[in-house]
């Protein structure tokens, strides 16, 4: 089934697809309040003391519209790294948080979680940001969780601009992610595209598992994409999202992020010290510890996975062992982390209370040594929830 919509958002937007929206948000386990979303700040265009609340406003949706071409990748291209967050937040920089090319939302004058006035309960919301995801020269970015509305679905774009994004997919879904030629939905009724994004698919009957919490590829065994939900329940597709299979054996906490390489694939919870590991593709997954809570999203380097605690960075080649590198400075906690294809890091911290006047960018090329870059407090407004990076076309950038 073409899950593809041929009309236009007014922001930034993401694939979305089938979830039933009657669980909680897809958050970090260990969060100090419930329903609090990960931090993120006001991008460029907020102002104001208090932070802003994410950019202008992008408008309502219109309808008309065609895909965007999905963009070239290389010389023509500019790296940058696009981020998702609630109320329809959208950010990109293309030069890791020195200057911010757009940051717009659906309301820059409300406030999550009456946080500084009056404002709407966020993680459930048509507008919530899920997930993001870069490949094939297309952005897919997915929002709504608990309810259904415009924002619900997702979208797909060339990081060009944080408006006119096309919808391609309606309903919630707990994020998307991309690898091995193909964008695959967090949700109980996955939706899938191998052509860049310009058509999606959706599973067919639904998977039914539970609450989709995430979902994360991981480069082994030709590429596995991994959907977690509620009751340490994965499903496993090595084809894409064509097919899924229930692993055999689950021992140990899993959870909705993850990465993997070198035949090894590692599942946990932000919050957690403990998490879940595979060696043969998904089939079987066994208890694995970390030295710490980890607090972030994983990264892939192409030799290690890398995960941030308190003050550290933990890192793996074989999901087993860690090394405990300390990070420098050691007092910040990030919540999202993206690496680029040339090595560098971007990273976002928030605390609940503190998404419109604490937050930060940070940017690293070897995960240990961190700097603020000039536009850092741009993050402070709306929570931001995921990120990546990827390229986009030179006009795109100040």
């Amino acid at each position: 089934m073409d899950c593809r919509a041929g009309w236009w958002i007014g922001a930034l937007a993401i694939v979305i697809a089938g979830c039933d929206g009657d669980g909680d948000a897809p958050r970090d386990a260990g969060e100090a309040v419930a329903d609090a979303g990960e931090a993120v700040a006001d991008g460029g265009g907020g102002g104001g003391a208090d932070g802003g609340g994410g950019g202008g406003d992008a408008g309502d949706p219109t309808d008309g519209g065609a895909l965007p071409d999905a963009g070239p990748s290389g010389p023509a291209t500019r790296e940058a790294f696009v981020l998702v967050g609630h109320l329809g937040r959208l950010m990109m920089t293309c030069d890791a948080g020195e200057t911010w090319a757009f940051d717009v939302s659906q309301d820059e004058t409300a406030r999550c979680w009456d946080m500084g006035g009056t404002g709407p309960e966020c993680d459930h919301h048509t507008w919530a940001g899920t997930g993001i995801a870069y490949g094939g020269g297309r952005f897919v970015a997915t929002f709504g969780w608990g309810a259904e509305g415009a924002g619900s679905g997702a979208f797909v774009g060339d990081g060009a601009s944080g408006v006119g994004w096309t919808k391609v997919v309606d309903g919630t879904s707990a994020g998307v992610a991309y690898g091995g030629g193909a964008f695959v939905t967090g949700s109980n009724a996955p939706a899938y595209s191998t052509d860049d994004g310009a058509t999606f698919q959706q599973v067919s009957p639904a998977l039914h598992y539970n609450t989709p919490r995430g979902v994360f590829y991981a480069d082994v065994m030709g590429g596995r994409h991994v959907i977690y939900a509620d009751g340490n329940n994965l499903r496993v597709t090595p084809d894409g999202g064509r097919t899924f299979f229930t692993p055999d054996a689950v021992n140990g906490p899993c959870g909705g992020d993850g990465a993997g390489g070198n035949g090894v694939m590692v599942s946990y919870s932000r919050g957690s010290a403990a998490g879940c590991r595979s060696t043969d593709g998904g089939l079987t997954w066994a208890r694995v510890d970390f030295p710490g809570d980890v607090r972030s999203r994983a990264v892939w380097t192409g030799s290690e996975i890398w995960v941030w605690g308190d003050g550290a960075l933990y890192a793996s080649a074989d999901g087993a062992a860690w090394d405990v590198r300390p990070t420098s400075p050691a007092n910040v906690r990030f919540t999202h982390v993206a690496r680029s294809s040339s090595g560098v890091l971007l990273a976002v911290n928030g605390e609940w209370g503190s998404y419109y006047t604490g937050s930060g960018a940070w940017r690293s090329t070897d995960g240990v040594s961190w700097v603020r870059p000039a536009a850092s407090d741009g993050i402070n407004g709306h929570p931001i929830r995921a990120m990546a990076a990827g390229q986009v076309p030179p006009s795109a950038c100040p």
